[in-house]
């Protein structure tokens, strides 16, 4: 999935991704996204729809969490967030 440098130049990567019977091509990962989470977003007028990245849970937890709370109409959220911590080893 990851551009590989040949001699200097860049080269992309395309890839196959199966759904069931069909397979499609995709040139990006970036287009392999967009038409993954496109899907989501059309169907969306239907729906509410948030997307969370994971990298965002673990790197901004406390401002995501509360950011996801108030969005669905937590009515208590600075009471939830007081107690929350970073757990660490």
């Amino acid at each position: 999935l990851v551009d590989y440098r040949e001699e200097e130049v860049l080269v992309p990567v395309s890839f196959e991704v199966r759904y069931g019977r069909e397979t499609r091509r995709y040139d990006s990962l970036v287009k392999l996204w967009n038409s993954w989470y496109g899907e989501y977003v059309e169907k969306s007028s239907l729906y509410p729809v948030v997307f969370v990245r994971f990298e965002d849970l673990i790197f901004h937890s406390e401002y995501v969490i509360g950011e996801l709370c108030e969005c669905i109409g937590g009515d208590e959220v600075e009471r939830i967030m007081e107690g929350f911590e970073y757990l660490e080893e």
